[in-house]
């Protein structure tokens, strides 16, 4: 609240949206992720998961579900993430805990899975040495690095047509 001149007392709604912006994009989030289950084995590490089966839904939407015949979609799952676990617990973070830092929401993979969706620069860091960057864009969608919600190491190219 502010008092104007003729003693009338307002609230400035621009400053309150400068400050969120501000906030949002400058504050740094640090969380410490606690470790998961780590199987065992030379086979799963070909696995997606705790499963050889496609899920039905992934990243909030259904996986394929015009096809309906269960082995070809696993199928397509695999040949989508051959090396799944093997990225995520050998080469990634996933069975250990491990502590993520970066602008907040800093646990997001991407701008552009915040609500409303966002476009631009996520970088984050895992355990002080691990990188990760994305960017979204209108027309292109891109991550490299030890995804931070996972801790698995991993990259996507989409272009949006």
């Amino acid at each position: 609240m502010h008092s104007g001149r003729d003693g009338w007392r307002y609230h400035d709604h621009q400053r309150d949206k400068e400050d969120e912006h501000e906030e949002y994009y400058h504050m740094i989030e640090t969380i410490v992720v606690p470790p998961t289950p780590y199987p065992t084995g030379f086979l799963w590490w070909f696995r997606n998961g705790d499963s050889w089966h496609a899920p039905e839904i992934n990243n909030g939407v259904p996986y394929l579900p015009d096809i309906h015949v269960p082995l070809i979609r696993d199928l397509l799952w695999f040949c989508r993430n051959p090396i799944g676990n093997f990225m995520g617990f050998v080469v990634g973070f996933e069975g250990r805990g491990y502590v993520v830092k970066g602008p907040a929401p800093v646990m997001l993979t991407t701008p552009y899975d915040a609500i409303p969706p966002q476009y631009g620069w996520k970088l984050s860091v895992i355990n002080g040495w691990a990188p990760f960057v994305a960017y979204s864009g209108k027309r292109i969608l891109w991550y490299l690095g030890w995804r931070p919600a996972s801790g698995g190491f991993g990259f996507k190219l989409n272009f949006h047509l």
